[in-house]
């Protein structure tokens, strides 16, 4: 192993430079002679042009080197920017995707895509879209107004009421709930559901809105039950509505009578039904009861005279007694009855044998007992008498075991005493004599008017 002359360092056999220092290595000892000064110098030349490739071959390495950095800093780089840019992209896509998943869950989008829907006929997807929506805001009125009009155009009648009595349930004062459930219940007929929901409203404003649709109860100035007088009923009911009734327990309906004023209740049972409608046409409750009507009835009035045999030369009167509140009817020789001569002042006595009826009739048409008597009646002519002072004739009357008027069926007529004869006249002695008396026509008595009137009388 040789060393290098130079550094000293070891130079393997066969190589002829350090590989150290790159010094050339001295194959034959060092002679001082001028060839050997020659080589000597070339090798340091040639070493020296050998070190300077060297170093301009390093620092082209290390130039290569420092480019192949730089490059590969700018290639570092310029991936950070594309990852960079890309992470940006990303960000805002997913950013973009959140919020669009934001805006297609939040309500508003939900209710519009809803709407939308509706309008175009798309029931199923607008039920999905609006049942998304109250799942995010329960309470939002909009949206339960939506879901019953939804299930009403389906004809899903039960869901779309209840979905309105939530709303409204809610909302209490959302007018457009009322405006679609209160016509739905009267469309269907539930009038009770109707009346609470009505009932029920607190704001007045709404009340007034739909007072038309309310209803109330009929009212009578009496109550049903048994009365002893004849009745003039009064119906009165709240509202702009009409009363409907009816008196032969039949329901009253908008055909029936209409009442405009009192009905007077007669004699008898009458089965009132009566009701009030509104004029939406919604029926109120019903209003039902018997009312019984029984009149007493009077007595038989007292007839004046007794019945009897009369005779005289004035026709006698009979006369009956009339309580207030009543009106009197007479007859002869047939039942009197409200349809027979109504008696207003004393009644001329008929002459030979009759039977004089009468009864009282009250203010509501009842009539009473009957009462009756009977007259044998003579009419007696006057006679001329030759003295200026004249008596005047007297009654001659003769009773008969007949009892006070009764009011039993026909009396039987009593038969007609034997006539008495004319009384005659005694004449009175004088000195003279008395011329005699011219014989004057006998009056003959004309028909009164009652009498006339009485051949007229029926019976009922």
């Amino acid at each position: 192993m040789r060393k290098c002359t130079r550094c000293g360092a070891d130079i393997p056999d066969g190589e002829f430079f350090c590989p150290v220092c790159g010094e050339s290595v001295q194959l034959v000892p060092d002679y001082e002679t001028i060839g050997s000064r020659a080589q000597e110098q070339e090798l340091r030349q040639r070493e020296e042009e050998r070190r300077i490739r060297e170093a301009e071959r390093q620092e082209a390495m290390r130039r290569a080197r420092e480019a192949a950095e730089k490059q590969k800093i700018r290639k570092t780089r310029m991936m950070l920017s594309v990852f960079a840019l890309i992470a940006v992209v990303m960000a805002a896509l997913v950013i973009a995707v959140i919020a669009r998943q934001r805006k297609n869950t939040s309500f508003e989008y939900q209710y519009r895509l809803a709407m939308e829907a509706y309008e175009e006929g798309r029931l199923a997807e607008s039920l999905d879209y609006v049942q998304n929506a109250l799942r995010l805001q329960p309470d939002n009125p909009d949206a339960g107004l939506l879901l019953g009009m939804i299930y009403e155009k389906n004809n899903d009648t039960e869901n779309a009421e209840q979905a309105y009595l939530s709303v409204i349930t809610k909302n209490p004062s959302f007018v457009k709930a009322y405006d679609a459930l209160v016509p739905l219940f009267a469309a269907g007929q539930k009038y009770d559901d109707l009346q609470t929901l009505l009932q029920n409203i607190q704001d007045a404003g709404i009340r007034e809105r739909f007072r038309d649709y309310v209803t109330y109860d009929v009212v009578p100035s009496d109550q049903p039950g048994i009365y002893h007088e004849s009745k003039k009923l009064e119906l009165k009911a709240e509202g702009n509505g009409s009363v409907y009734y009816t008196l032969d327990g039949s329901e009253p309906t908008e055909a029936s009578l209409k009442y405009a004023s009192a009905i007077e209740l007669k004699e008898g049972e009458t089965n009132l039904r009566a009701r009030y409608i509104s004029p939406q046409k919604i029926p109120g409750n019903e209003f039902s009861g018997t009312y019984s009507i029984q009149l007493n009835k009077a007595s038989a009035p007292v007839i004046t005279p007794k019945s009897g045999t009369y005779s005289s030369t004035e026709i006698p009167k009979i006369t009956v007694e009339v309580p207030f509140g009543y009106t009197a009817y007479y007859s002869f020789d047939v039942r009197a009855t409200k349809n027979s001569i109504r008696y207003d002042k004393p009644v001329d006595m008929r002459e030979g044998d009759h039977i004089f009826y009468a009864v009282l009739v009250d203010d509501n048409g009842k009539e009473g007992d009957v009462a009756s008597a009977t007259y044998v009646y003579t009419k007696l002519r006057p006679t001329p008498t030759p003295t200026p002072n004249q008596q005047r004739p007297q009654y001659v009357f003769t009773p008969t075991p007949e009892p006070t008027p009764t009011s039993t069926p026909e009396p039987t007529k009593t038969p007609k005493p034997t006539k008495t004869p004319k009384p005659t006249e005694t004449p009175v002695p004088t000195s003279e004599p008395t011329p005699e008396p011219t014989a004057e026509p006998e009056p003959t008595a004309e028909p009164s008017p009652e009498e006339d009137n009485s051949e007229t009388a029926t019976t009922n």
